[in-house]
């Protein structure tokens, strides 16, 4: 098998990661009380929120253990003339930002009436921070996901890994083009730090396992 650079062009690199799992858990975990921790631990995303397990489809479903079917359009699944949760926590708008989502999670003071609503903007939350893994300045990847989580059942068996594959695979594969040549274009000018930096996007986690 032949490496996409050749040995003896590899370079120094500084690599950006935007899937979080590291963080988004921790937070999800001291924000969270037990019963909502074990409706979280029964969710699609149970496994990846406590263990570490040729790197095709079959293989990312078999690290993350989620679905990894077509994608049914959510309108098939869930009822999505209203939108509750969108209009409760981010005034009606259909553009949050990825940030917004996460200080809206962080700051939602627990009340007897919305325990519910914490696990489910928890589990929107994991699906942003982790799954496609993009910069939090962006919008969440789609504001239906807010109507899907009203029906965990459909939530949980929803082709997340077909969503996050897609996205990682494309990142990978994209990511080192072109990259020899702009670092080469640098050394004519050399630093005693001279790197190459390039992103990552979805979850790259499960081709490091």
């Amino acid at each position: 098998m032949a490496y996409i650079i050749p040995e003896g062009q590899h370079f120094p690199a500084k690599v950006s990661n935007f899937s979080q799992p590291d963080v988004v858990i921790c937070n999800i975990r001291d924000k969270l009380n037990d019963d909502q921790l074990e409706t979280f631990s029964r969710s699609c995303f149970g496994m990846l929120a406590g263990k570490q397990a040729t790197f095709s489809f079959e293989d990312f479903a078999l690290v993350t253990g989620l679905v990894c079917t077509g994608i049914p359009p959510i309108s098939s699944l869930v009822d999505t003339s209203t939108h509750r949760l969108r209009d409760a926590y981010f005034k009606g708008n259909n553009s949050i930002k990825r940030s917004e989502l996460e200080s809206t999670f962080l700051g939602l003071k627990p009340q007897p009436d919305n325990e519910d609503d914490v696990v489910k903007l928890a589990l929107v939350y994991f699906v942003e921070f982790v799954l496609p893994g993009r910069e939090r300045s962006r919008n969440i990847s789609d504001v239906t996901y807010l109507q899907l989580v009203e029906n965990l059942d459909n939530f949980n068996k929803y082709p997340w890994g077909f969503v996050s594959y897609a996205r990682t695979s494309k990142s990978l594969v994209g990511a080192m083009k072109g990259r020899v040549q702009i670092f080469l274009k640098k050394t004519i000018k050399p630093t005693k730090t001279q790197k190459e930096q390039y992103s990552l996007y979805g979850f790259p986690l499960t081709l490091q396992i």
